[in-house]
């Protein structure tokens, strides 16, 4: 039977869009993990149709699967965590493998030698040996939710967390908006050189490099650095991949808080301040936040969000005898030399350099069937500061006090095809824009007097990424249009 003309279109239009996706680059990374191996008896002899079963120790959620004609299982798509692995045949006594610690982004292989069951009876294993990935060639190194809590950091942010790891550095950011988010190289490459996801989905700046925005340090479960050998996958750039997971709520309610104050009062003179005979740098940082998590639907749905502000306040001295005993009539840094109204030669603010982070995230997760999940995630950062006149923060092309806001949302439902794979949805959108009160310098970049809510990157949309097992693919369409 002869197709319509719009029923081949239709085809063809199908055919099209499932060849893009397959061929387009892939725009998302993986954030979850997998058990895998081989079920055989005492004897060698392959078992299929063996069920193994992985339960999550915090939030009871169960992931169930059949090993296949050769005995072989896979279970994919698993959050970070601590799992509970078993297995169940008639006529078989059940194998466990208890305290089954998964990283992010690992695959994970445990092995199952079944006993013929005379009696009800139970195998339980537990103290062996850590597992270890076999799988994979990557160089990579990982921080744990315990390892965030207690480091002993003095800022607490997560490009301070990733220089103590091997082969990174932490160095100037390249521009003056990334001095809240951090810049870290990798092996000695570019700081704009990272590949950062962040729950699978991309957090990548698209004007400048490296991360797009920041995330509280009480939010992260645990991050992933792959500095050499990672897959294709993650192989979208000459320095490292940064796979980073935020936390999920567990059956119990849980939640934190802190506070930390740093202040000049409380910081020793340094050797020149003393040889000066000067008065300390004015200097106050208060970082204060917290978290809560737990069950909406107990084993089914849960909720988890974190919140964290930071207040600093610092002066930069002016190297000048004649400033610093006062005998300036009048601040000529505010004062301009052409008239009120038009573009002034010097930014305000001499002296006082002022700044407030705000940083919060927002999940949820629910687990509809044994093959279907569901997450969803939204966070967002707040960043105000104000730069001082003649320093190394000064940036003549662009405003100096400014207001920088970005948020990121972000869907996912995923769909376990037994042993055949996993698919895969991710659907995201990141935005960011800055608002200003002042003006450039310099002629012909002193758009945003006039326009206060310009954005400084386009929104993107990205589309689903579909999982076969073996990566993802996906691609992403930016939006050039003006946004008012």
């Amino acid at each position: 039977m002869r197709l319509a003309a719009g029923q081949r279109a239709w085809r063809v239009l199908w055919l099209v869009t499932c060849a893009t996706l397959i061929i387009a680059s892939p725009a998302f990374g993986q954030a979850t993990s997998t058990i895998n191996g081989r079920v055989v008896d005492q004897g060698d002899a392959l078992l299929p149709g063996v069920s193994v079963i992985a339960t999550n120790a915090n939030t009871g959620v169960v992931r169930t699967i059949v090993s296949n004609e050769q005995g072989v299982y896979s279970i994919p798509g698993l959050e970070p965590g601590v799992y509970e692995v078993k297995t169940e045949l008639a006529g078989f006594a059940p194998a466990v493998r208890d305290r089954v610690t998964l990283a992010v982004n690992t695959t994970i292989t445990i092995d199952f030698t079944l006993r013929l069951a005379s009696v009800a009876e139970e195998l339980t294993v537990t103290g062996e040996a850590p597992l270890i990935e076999v799988t994979q060639s990557k160089v990579a190194s990982s921080i744990q939710a315990t390892e965030l809590e207690n480091l002993p950091m003095i800022t607490r942010t997560v490009s301070g967390m990733l220089a103590l790891l091997p082969g990174a550095v932490q160095i100037t950011p390249t521009h003056r908006s990334k001095e809240n988010v951090g810049s870290v190289s990798y092996g000695g490459s570019a700081g704009t050189n990272v590949i950062p996801t962040v729950d699978g989905a991309d957090n990548r700046d698209n004007q400048y490099g490296g991360p797009l925005m920041t995330f509280t340090t009480e939010s992260l479960e645990q991050f992933q650095l792959a500095t050499n050998q990672f897959n294709a996958a993650d192989g979208r750039s000459a320095g490292a991949a940064l796979t980073m997971v935020t936390k999920s709520g567990t059956n119990v309610f849980h939640g934190s808080g802190f506070v930390f104050e740093r202040d000049r009062k409380l910081t020793a003179e340094d050797y020149f301040t003393r040889q000066a005979n000067a008065d300390k740098v004015p200097f106050s940082r208060q970082q204060f936040g917290g978290s809560i998590g737990g069950p909406i639907l107990r084993n089914r749905v849960f909720f988890f969000g974190a919140g964290e502000q930071v207040l600093e306040d610092t002066s930069t001295p002016v190297p000048d005898a004649l400033f610093n005993q006062k005998q300036l009539l009048v601040d000529a840094t505010n004062a301009g030399l052409i008239p009120p109204g038009l573009v002034n030669p010097n930014h305000p603010r001499a002296g006082a350099r002022p700044a407030s982070l705000l940083m919060y995230t927002i999940k949820g997760n629910a687990q509809l069937a044994n093959a279907h999940s569901l997450m969803f995630r939204f966070a967002g950062q707040t960043d105000d500061r104000d730069a001082v006149v003649f320093t190394a923060a000064n940036d003549m092309r662009e405003p100096e006090n400014s207001r920088i806001k970005m948020w990121s949302a972000v869907g996912q439902h995923g769909w376990l095809w037994g042993n055949r794979g996993l698919n895969q949805i991710t659907v995201q959108m990141n935005h960011l824009w800055r608002l200003s009160d002042v003006v450039s310098s310099i002629t012909g970049e002193h758009y945003m007097r006039d326009f206060p809510r310009v954005p400084v990157f386009p929104p993107r949309l990205a589309f689903p990424s579909v999982n076969t097992g073996a990566g993802g693919q996906s691609g992403s369409m930016t939006d050039t249009a003006p946004t008012h």
